[in-house]
């Protein structure tokens, strides 16, 4: 490669020229449900404060008593344990309960509304009544304990009492007799009841007069249709009498002939008449809203390592409004960190929910829901899949008060095992460089299950540094064991490695006989005897090339005001250059450049020479690689 550049002689002239990424990691802990444990005194979580109850809780006459006037009691009659436990209350009816561990505080999930629920603990026990706030009965409630022994603390439970209504309870009607004008001084009243409806049979009221009137209650099945018959007897004034009633009842049915529905008036004047009309017992349940709860993924259901995605809650109600609050939690895998809660649907601001230590607990409070249709509410989780999880299925449980599963969601894990990488410090090296070569195995998704060898064969290129051909290794599990051999070495990782970064460092030498250009250096698995597939490599280039400089001038004298050429010349041989070399040249004070052109034609066979000139200077740089 040759530069020329121009220059002139001033008084005394002599010519010189010069040639020239990121990673998330969020912790989660999963958390399992847990019973409440807080002040001794405090309300259930539906709201309730218990009332101490003093009298007969346990025995089966107390029983019944203590839950009068409902219609059903239940004793467990011993403490059913931590649980869950589910407890038969009789005809379809059934409720799970749970305790925490020191069998104190007690949760439940029934499949009926309960009205009223008895904690006895020692020779007391704790009533817990949910009219009038709860008219219908609640589905669920929490945190109940027994009274409080003389520590402050809650005795231990011995027994659970559960009351309720039936499901299909008989309705009874009143029977009104009402008088219209005046009347003589004493009328009598009586009748019947007939058909399919009829519980009682029959009445008599006793003797009305003046402008008295009165009532007795009869029962009525459920949705059955009863005739009425009653018979007026005395003498009559024209106002008559007017029976009315069923004030109980929903309302008269199309079941009933018109002629029977509406009262009954007894305008015509008789000593005695008689009338018939019926009605239908339109009996309906009181209904307690519970929420359906589904829980899905956002994706595919496979998600790698450090992969972002999110589970939505979805909580569905039927028509109408709930009549006590319900509460869900949702503890989340280990295998995700927890990153936030974005609010989804909520049409009224009844759904809250919060996360603590990997869980999520949402509560859907009273009154939600739309007496005009369903309603719908959401909430979206947001999670990461952690670096160094497990891989495999994963599943997810949403679960009530009592840690019963009411939705799940599985997820695969995707993206583990073990990677393995090889560097240098640099890309080229020239004969007899000495560097070091780094093995790194990155373990990812727990530990490994099985031993796996690997081996690292040096190319002819190269040799071990002498005394020592190993270096530094970094096993933060204590699992990886390394030996070098003549040209070789060879790494076993163990089962149980578990997940992070494992390194060894080999010393080598460029050997002086190495021959110039790249070379690919492999690690491949099995042992150097019996290589396997290549699971790592780098690529080094050897340069061998010398670079030899002349400075030439066309004659070896000259007079005050020549002009001449100076030709900077590089030899380069033996290969590529293995590293850029500044060379400059500064003019002696008896030269200067010649105008306007200072430095001339320029022989570059690789594009790797660049010149630049100053004010008495020409600067060059020989980049790396510059060929022979």
């Amino acid at each position: 490669m040759t530069l020329a550049y121009y220059g002139k002689s001033r008084q005394r002239q002599a010519l010189l020229a010069i040639v020239t990424f990121f990673a998330i990691a969020i912790g989660a802990v999963a958390a399992g449900l847990a019973i409440k444990n807080a002040d001794a005194v405090d309300q259930s979580t539906q709201g309730i404060a218990p009332v101490l109850f003093e009298g007969d809780a346990s025995s089966a006459g107390g029983v019944v008593a203590a839950c009068a006037p409902y219609d059903n009691a239940f004793s467990t009659g011993t403490n059913p344990g931590v649980g869950p436990t589910t407890i038969n209350l009789g005809g379809g009816a059934s409720v799970v309960v749970t305790e925490d561990t020191g069998q104190t505080y007690v949760a439940f999930v029934a499949n009926i509304p309960i009205l009223r629920v008895y904690i006895k603990g020692g020779s007391n026990a704790n009533s817990y009544t949910y009219p009038p706030t709860y008219p219908s009965g609640v589905l669920s409630d929490g945190n109940l304990h027994a009274p409080l022994n003389p520590s402050g603390a809650p005795a231990g439970v011995s027994h659970i009492v559960f009351c309720w209504n039936n499901t299909d309870p008989n309705r009874q009607i009143t029977v009104t007799k009402v008088r219209l004008g005046n009347g003589p001084a004493a009328e009598t009243f009586g009748g019947s009841i007939t058909g399919a409806g009829a519980v009682d049979t029959s009445w008599s009221i006793p003797t009305a007069s003046g402008n008295n009137h009165t009532s007795q209650n009869r029962t009525v099945a459920k949705n059955a249709v009863a005739t009425i018959n009653e018979t007026l007897t005395g003498a009559q004034t024209t106002a008559g009498w007017q029976l009315t009633g069923f004030t109980q009842v929903s309302g008269l049915n199309a079941t009933c002939p018109s002629v029977y529905q509406g009262v009954l008036d007894n305008t015509v004047p008789a000593d005695t008449a008689s009338y018939t009309y019926c009605v239908y017992n339109q009996y309906t349940q009181p209904q307690v809203i519970t929420p359906g709860v589904t829980k899905v993924d956002s994706g595919d259901g496979t998600y790698d390592l450090g992969e972002s995605f999110y589970w939505t809650l979805t909580f569905n109600l039927a028509q109408g409004e709930t009549t006590q609050s319900f509460t869900f939690t949702d503890p989340l895998p280990g295998a995700v960190n927890f990153v936030s809660l974005t609010n989804e649907v909520d049409p009224d601001s009844k759904l809250s929910c919060s996360e603590l230590s990997g869980t999520v607990t949402c509560t859907l409070a009273t009154g939600a829901g739309s007496t005009s249709g369903a309603s719908v509410y959401s909430i979206r989780v947001n999670v990461t899949v952690k670096t160094n999880a497990t891989c495999g299925p994963v599943t997810n449980n949403v679960l009530d008060a009592v840690g019963a599963t009411v939705a799940s969601d599985g997820v695969t894990i995707a993206g583990c095992g073990t990677t393995v990488t090889k560097t240098a410090p640099l890309n080229n090296y020239t004969p007899g460089d000495q560097f070091t070569w780094t093995i790194t195995w990155t373990v990812t998704g727990g530990a490994t299950t099985a031993a796996q060898v690997y081996s690292d064969i040096l190319p002819p290129d190269f040799e071990f540094q002498t005394p020592l051909a190993l270096g530094n290794q970094v096993d933060p599990s204590g699992s990886l064991g390394c030996s070098a051999g003549t040209n070789n070495v060879d790494c076993t990782l163990q089962a149980g490695a578990t997940a992070g970064t494992y390194s060894q460092e080999v010393f080598v030498k460029v050997k002086s006989t190495a021959t110039c250009g790249p070379v690919t250096n492999f690690v491949k698995s099995g042992p150097s005897t019996n290589q396997g597939s290549a699971v790592a490599s780098d690529e080094v280039t050897i340069y061998c090339g010398t670079t030899a400089v002349t400075k030439t001038a066309p004659l070896n004298s000259y007079t005050l005001g020549d002009q001449f050429t100076w030709t900077i010349t590089w030899t380069v041989s033996g290969g590529s250059t293995n590293a850029a070399q500044l060379y400059s040249d500064i003019l002696p004070a008896d030269f200067e450049f010649q105008t306007p052109l200072a430095i001339g034609n320029q022989v570059d066979p690789s594009g790797s020479l660049g010149c630049s000139a100053g004010t008495n200077n020409v600067d060059c740089t020989l980049q790396a690689g510059a060929t022979a």
